[in-house]
């Protein structure tokens, strides 16, 4: 018969403090121990033992390193979900950036860079554009020739970049503090290795106008306009009126450019480099800049640099992503593997979109879709703040619904002027 009156001890249940128990005559979990000493240490009695510290530390790193394996097996071991295209929807998906040096380059090199899009590849299996940052220039001729001493110098290798189009990317900024690390000339060779592989881009060109002009995409009958600009650059990073580099925040016509390509299109995106890195705080330049490019006609702002996720904002008829964070990246601090995809769908007889944002995470360089809570919650708070409660909807798996109306049909200009071309791209992503 059991003893009724012996204490025992619930998983779910805390010690209070200053509780007294004999646990040498318990069967006590090695938490349950940890707690005991530590609450008596509280009250100024019995101090811990310093082996029970040591364990103590290295239980707490166990579960910091062990817990994140565990979730990443988890999650990499599920089929990610793409969301499906209804009749008369295109779908685009646009995420942060895509750094292919360093430690990924090493990475994709003794495994696959094939592996580094293993999931991404499947989520955005039906977009008909995906766009990113590309955050580094090209391993080809003159690497150490460049203009200006540079701290961290990143460039990717052809094979990297011809992975990462046959995964499906197949839009980049260039717009970054990056592109240019080896020097003009390797900016140069950057767009003629987009070129081959079947990359459209925009923030970089020959010269200044080339740099800042806009792109016009063709998406299963929807016409997408495209600009790219970088408020954070090296003074010798920003294109010329005769040489190489990228589109700086400050070019003269690149709000000018953005109307023009309202103009000629069904919605206008504008990727952006911008802010301080590893800051969730936006700046009083980010909202100034995402304002006026929605004044003058961008539908959509997709804000990088900062290497985290910052918040979701809506002006007038536009949505502003002020940082996508990275999205394959070698940064290890918990909160630059926090990342997302964002996943646009519009209607093309109505104008309707729903922007759909997939909460993920960064493991082994490659990012993979999560419903772990913590790191959900933790997203969600990052993004969310500056939202309404009523804009948006947080479905059951953590991805969050945002609906917008992207354009009125019948708007878009039927010629295009100025020489602009209108630039036609595959959606197979094999």
């Amino acid at each position: 018969m059991a003893n009724k009156n012996k204490k025992s001890f619930s998983k779910d249940i805390l010690i209070p403090l200053g509780y007294q128990v004999d646990y040498k005559s318990q069967k006590l979990s090695l938490k349950q121990r940890i707690q005991i000493y530590l609450r008596k240490d509280m009250t100024g009695r019995n101090h811990p033992r310093p082996l029970w510290i040591i364990i103590a530390v290295i239980a707490v790193l166990a579960l910091l390193v062990g817990g994140g394996k565990i979730e990443s097996r988890l999650y990499e071991s599920k089929s990610p979900t793409p969301i499906p295209v209804q009749n008369n929807e295109v779908q685009l998906s646009f995420v942060g950036d895509v750094m292919l040096s360093r430690y990924v380059e090493s990475f994709g090199e003794k495994e696959s860079y094939a592996s580094l899009f293993r999931d991404s590849q499947k989520l955005w299996s039906a977009s008909e554009l995906v766009f990113a940052n590309l955050e580094c220039g090209i391993n080809k001729d003159g690497l150490n020739k460049f203009d200006a001493e540079r701290n961290i110098r990143l460039a990717s290798n052809q094979k990297a970049l011809e992975m990462s189009a046959k995964s499906g990317i197949n839009v980049v900024s260039l717009a970054n503090n990056h592109v240019a690390d080896f020097g003009r000339n390797n900016v140069h060779n950057l767009i003629d290795t987009l070129q081959q592989c079947g990359i459209e881009y925009a923030g970089a060109g020959a010269n200044r106008d080339e740099a800042g002009k806009y792109r016009l995409i063709e998406a299963d009958g929807l016409t997408v306009g495209f600009v790219a600009c970088t408020e954070v650059l090296p003074e010798h990073f920003a294109a010329t009126n005769d040489d190489y580099g990228v589109c700086s925040a400050g070019y003269p016509n690149l709000y000018e450019n953005v109307l023009q390509a309202s103009l000629y299109s069904d919605f206008v995106v504008v990727y952006v480099h911008w802010g301080n890195e590893n800051d969730l705080k936006i700046t009083k330049s980010q909202r100034e800049i995402a304002q006026r490019l929605i004044d003058c006609g961008a539908n959509v702002v997709i804000g990088s640099h900062p290497h985290i996720l910052q918040e979701v904002e809506q002006y007038k008829n536009g949505i502003v992503f002020y940082s996508l964070g990275n999205y394959i990246f070698d940064q290890a601090s918990r909160q630059a593997r926090n990342t997302m995809m964002v996943q646009l769908s519009a209607n093309k007889t109505t104008g309707e979109g729903c922007f759909t944002l997939i909460p993920m995470r960064i493991n082994n360089f490659h990012p993979y879709e999560t419903q772990n809570k913590f790191y959900v919650s933790e997203i969600h708070k990052s993004l969310l703040k500056s939202l309404p409660d009523k804009s948006y909807t947080v479905l059951d798996n953590g991805r969050i619904q945002i609906p917008i109306k992207l354009f009125t049909p019948g708007d878009k200009q039927e010629e295009v002027q100025n020489g602009f071309d209108i630039f036609e791209i595959s959606a197979e992503n094999d």
